[in-house]
């Protein structure tokens, strides 16, 4: 095995790593989009095309008004233009020569080999009035012919729908497409379309009779398309029925996976009345002279419980706003999932039932993907307690789910503002040399203050991931994420009874490399007691009843011990059978413990130095702990000579032992106040590291095969190149090939030093079992794109 702490180098000079924003599949890419355009009153389109290598866009676009269709014309649309940074799920298009350019446009992205799903865009003229609004897709890659089309039509498809009505103006309602399924099997035999109309339902039964390029043609004139979550968009522009009309909505699913629905999505909505532009902030002035206008808004969803339950809230925002930073709220209230009852056709299916500040409420689709990543709500109508109502047309592309992804690496840190940012490494079982970091400002995301000092992260052995950090104020706030869910908040301070904020720093005992155990939090309160935060559950339901507070000192310790006065940071870990530690230094240097075994009923406090016989030694700066995965747990420290001095406890041994690894093995002395430290699973490798006096990363490490080794970690590196401390020691690994067909589940791991640089971005030098033996510095902050919209 290779060493991987060598500072020898094969080139001589550090890689500076760069990152490429990598899609399941690459250009062209396919897409269907279904519209209005207003201009000298309402037209319907039906447009096709593909986005290029260079984001070129070509198709064609066909139109349709009271007169009938036009022949299909060359796609106004001409380039793809993504959005960046905190915009990174919109987009805007460039049209072509003779077009009239929109003075305003916004779009949410759809294209599914870019983890999005069901996406609009609507582009307005100078004065703000909308003049195209659009749903667009992807058609599905696994849709590859009639045949498989037809068999993915196992399901009845729930849609909204648009027609043009006699004065120029549009009508919206319900249309539902049930098929034939002869003994329960696909293909259907046929599809019975009802259109829920404002003067009854009418039926009507279709029969396939062509497909080409994702698009299948029913024999009624429609125009219908799926993409890889089996959203679903259809026109038709055949008027003989009396039904000219474009169509959104989903595949309706039998069941909907819990709590799936938490996050922010990005919606273009029609609304047809006062009462629904009210719900979703339109001014009266916006509307058109029928009453009906558009509204782009961002709707975040935020679970306080089970989905089914009345704790959940929402806010809305304009959309233009949310971008530029303006996060006033527009409307907000209470979300529930309900189940259509009888005698509705739909009975059985899930809505989510959305009540604002004035008591009305919209019914919306939900969405999530049977394939692909993406999340979408689709809106049916408002309803107001004086029984009015008013149809809704539009859909809302939502963050992107993750069900066939593994979780490779978190990372998080707190940005010059105080704001709390996490960095995610997630890979695609079928891609797993693919290294797309994703990151979460997890105040924009999920709600909270900002955090003064370090962010912990760690992992549940429920695939979720949690945050913690202290507000100014002392608060302790947890974050929670799952990549199915998103992302929630909350302020356990607040939240638990008797609880106290916690002065200075925030202790842990569970660190993100560790994936099976819940967390304990602790530090001292405003009185100088030792106070604790235990998680007793690592679900992602109501974080207030996951934890629990208690006050050790008031309780009183074992023995009657009394706390010391901690001159450092306190450093914890847990063992194996769940005790609790932290360690920390008094005034003199000595190692002091506040302990807790399950068994016990009160937290302990040992005088670990006076313990081995180091009274005598006193320890400066910060300490750090290392715990096995076969329970020796290990206390670094340094003198004031810069000696490490490890103290280090195993089962079966009577007590406490302590060695000098400099003296034993020679090492350069560490600067007080660097050391960090982590034990690699990937490499079976225990390491302390710390600055030397020149400022170099150096590593003291041990396996069971090559014993003890000093090395540099930095000494091909340029001094300017070298993190910033403090520093921070790290590991993972994913798997590199699942075990399939009796062959065994192959890793690769990777280990890195964490610090910031000059621009307070979060970066690391890096070291990586599938590359080139070499460390590499890689700027996280810079490589990474938004998870979120």
């Amino acid at each position: 095995m290779k060493n991987k702490n060598s500072s020898r180098r094969s080139t001589g000079e550090l890689l500076l790593e760069t990152l490429e924003s990598r899609s399941l599949m690459s250009a062209p890419y396919d897409f269907v989009s279904v519209g209005i355009r207003y201009d000298g009153g309402a037209s319907l389109f039906f447009a096709q095309g593909s986005i290029g290598v260079a984001d070129d866009i070509t198709g064609t676009a066909q139109f349709a008004g009271l007169s009938g269709p036009s022949s299909p014309q060359t796609i106004d649309w001409t380039r793809y233009h993504r959005g960046t940074g905190s915009n990174s799920g919109s987009f805007t298009f460039d049209t072509r020569d003779g077009f009239t350019p929109y003075s305003s446009q916004t779009g949410t992205r759809f294209i599914a080999d870019e983890r999005r799903d069901l996406g609009s865009f609507v582009g307005r003229d100078g004065d703000g009035v909308v003049r195209d609004i659009a749903v667009l897709l992807q058609p599905a890659r696994d849709i590859y012919s009639q045949v498989t089309f037809e068999n993915s039509l196992n399901k009845p498809l729930s849609l909204q729908m648009t027609r043009l009505n006699g004065t120029g103006g549009i009508e919206v309602f319900t249309l539902r497409i049930v098929p034939t399924l002869p003994g329960g099997n696909v293909p259907p035999t046929a599809l019975v379309f009802s259109y829920e109309l404002s003067t009854g339902t009418v039926t009507a039964t279709r029969h396939m009779t062509g497909f080409e390029n994702g698009v299948a043609t029913l024999d009624g004139g429609e125009r219908l398309s799926l993409n890889a979550a089996r959203d679903v968009v259809l026109a038709d522009f055949d008027g003989s029925d009396g039904i000219m009309g474009i169509a959104s909505g989903q595949r309706e699913a039998p069941t909907v996976r819990m709590l799936t629905q938490n996050g922010l999505y990005r919606a273009a909505v029609v609304v047809t009345g006062p009462a629904s532009a009210a719900f979703f902030g339109v001014d009266s002035s916006e509307l058109n002279p029928d009453g009906t206008g558009v509204a782009n808004v961002v709707i975040r969803l935020h679970l306080g419980g089970a989905d089914d339950s009345v704790l959940n809230t929402f806010e809305v925002f304009r959309q233009d706003e949310y971008d530029a930073g303006m996060r006033a709220i527009v409307n907000h209230g209470l979300w529930q999932r309900v189940t259509v009852s009888a005698p509705s056709p739909e009975s059985g299916a899930t809505r989510l039932v959305l009540t604002g500040q004035d008591s009305s409420f919209i019914h919306v689709r939900y969405a999530e993907p049977d394939f692909g990543y993406g999340r979408s709500l689709s809106f049916d109508d408002l309803r107001t307690q004086t029984d009015g109502h008013e149809e809704l047309f539009g859909v809302a592309s939502g963050s992107a789910t993750s069900f066939n992804q593994q979780l490779a690496d978190v990372q998080a840190h707190v940005d010059a503002n105080g704001r709390p940012i996490a960095y995610m490494d997630q890979r695609n079982f079928t891609l797993t040399t693919s290294t797309v970091l994703y990151s979460i400002d997890l105040i924009d995301e999920a709600g909270g203050e900002a955090v003064v000092g370090d962010l912990i992260t760690w992992r549940s052995a429920n695939s979720i991931v949690f945050w913690a950090g202290l507000s100014a104020s002392g608060d302790v706030q947890v974050w929670a994420f799952h990549s199915a869910i998103g992302a929630t908040y909350i302020n356990l301070t607040d939240a638990l009874s008797g609880s106290h904020s916690i002065m200075g720093q925030l202790a842990f005992t569970t660190s993100s490399t560790e994936s099976q155990q819940n967390q304990t939090l602790a530090g001292l309160d405003s009185d100088g007691h030792f106070v604790v935060y235990d998680q007793i559950d690592g679900h992602f339901g109501s974080l207030n009843t996951n934890w629990q507070f208690t006050d050790a000192s008031a309780s009183g310790f074992g023995g009657g011990a009394t706390l010391p006065t901690f001159a450092s940071d306190l450093q914890g870990w847990r063992s194996g059978w769940n005790a609790e530690h932290f360690a920390g230094l008094d005034s003199s240097g000595q190692i002091w413990a506040v302990w807790k075994a399950p068994e016990l009923s009160q937290w302990q406090v040992s005088n670990i130095s006076e313990s081995v016989g180091m009274s005598a030694v006193s320890l400066v700066g910060n300490l750090s702990v290392v715990r096995t995965p076969w329970d020796t747990f290990h206390i670094n420290g340094t003198d004031a000579d810069g000696d490490l001095i490890s103290t280090w406890w195993a089962a079966g041994f009577d007590s406490w032992h302590v060695n000098n690894l400099r003296d034993e093995f020679g090492g350069p002395a560490l600067t007080p106040g660097t050391l960090t430290g982590n034990f690699s699973i990937g490499l079976q490798t225990m390491n302390y590291a710390g600055a030397d006096s020149s400022g170099q990363a150096i590593v003291y490490w041990w396996n069971a095969q090559a014993g003890w080794n000093v090395s540099s970690l930095s000494s091909s590196v340029d001094s300017s190149d070298i993190p910033i401390g403090p520093w921070r020691l790290s590991a993972t690994n994913w798997v590199r090939s699942p075990g399939v067909f009796g062959f065994p589940t192959e890793y690769n791991y990777s280990q890195f030093l964490l610090g910031s640089n000059a621009d307070g971005h979060l970066v690391r030098l890096i070291w990586r079992s599938n590359e080139v033996n070499q460390w590499m510095l890689q700027d996280i902050t810079a490589t990474s794109q938004p998870y979120f919209l």
